[in-house]
């Protein structure tokens, strides 16, 4: 390898800067023997012999190096946040920057411009753009959990089944009349499942929905509501929707609505067979005989 003019270089021996030189101190040298780092020019005045050499950088006595899972905001002259950076993008950084550790419970709420406050080391959130985040999350978390009800996450081409669905299954468990049921009864053809069980499970889960749906509605249009009338970072963050509680909730409402259920058409002929079948011999008379036959 040559050496430019103008350039130093610093040989690296053991992870440190063993010697700087110029073109003129050595003008070639063997890329297999030696291991050498052009030094930047904003770097000369500060690499010197003994300075460490990691990862492809320099490392100052200065350098603060960086930690795993940690959000990190540098700040300027007014302490407003410039941007953030973590340790994937900054393995270091000097003392001479002003660089603070964005607390956890900020992460996703602070933006650029935000100002630190050191008495308190957070940051003085801006109160409508954490309500439009919170705001957002609400619908967010409702449509998560709608989903969750129904058991995947519904194509609209099938929601917009879902009425006539419920109505051809209530005329068909009404009249028992399959004309009744077009629809149903060719899903319920391509899923190989009997026309009545199918049409039981459409009201059932139609059922199930309507409780989950309107819970739900209530509890979304509540938070947004709370959400509106905040006027300051905490109550925001009080009134920010709940998903283990509404999951919670609705647990509770479908097991409460499920044990007062009557028993399902199979279930119901399941116990009719077995009350119509005979009864064991050992609870029947036995028939005596005479003496003497």
């Amino acid at each position: 390898m040559k050496a430019l003019a103008g350039v130093f270089y610093a040989n690296i021996v053991g992870g440190k800067v063993s010697w700087i030189f110029t073109k003129k101190d050595m003008s070639e040298w063997n890329e297999n023997d030696l291991l050498v780092i052009p030094i930047p020019d904003e770097l000369v005045d500060k690499v010197e012999v003994g300075t460490e050499y990691r990862e492809n950088s320099f490392i100052f006595n200065e350098d603060i190096f960086t930690q795993q899972d940690v959000v990190y905001g540098v700040l300027g002259i007014q302490n407003e946040l410039l941007y953030v950076f973590t340790k994937e993008e900054r393995e270091s950084y000097g003392k001479d920057e002003k660089v603070v550790i964005i607390p956890e419970n900020q992460r996703r709420e602070v933006k650029l411009g935000d100002m630190y406050d050191g008495s308190t080391q957070s940051f003085m959130l801006d109160v409508e753009h954490v309500r439009g985040l919170y705001t957002e999350e609400a619908n967010s978390k409702y449509n998560s959990i709608i989903n969750v009800v129904m058991g995947e996450a519904t194509p609209i081409s099938e929601m917009i089944s879902w009425e006539t669905q419920e109505r051809e299954a209530k005329a068909y468990l009404e009249t028992k009349d399959p004309k009744q049921a077009t629809s149903i009864a060719l899903m319920a053809n391509a899923q190989q499942r009997g026309l009545e069980q199918f049409a039981n499970k459409i009201l059932e889960k139609a059922q199930k929905y309507r409780i989950a749906s309107s819970f739900l509605i209530g509890y979304r249009q509540k938070v947004i509501h709370d959400l509106e009338s905040a006027n300051d970072i905490a109550s925001l963050y009080s009134a920010r929707f709940n998903d283990a509680f509404a999951l919670e909730q609705l647990q509770s409402m479908m097991s409460g609505y499920s044990n007062t259920q009557e028993p399902s058409s199979e279930q119901a002929e399941q116990n009719t067979a077995e009350k119509s079948q005979p009864k064991s011999s050992t609870n029947s008379k036995k028939p005596t005989s005479k003496k003497g036959e």
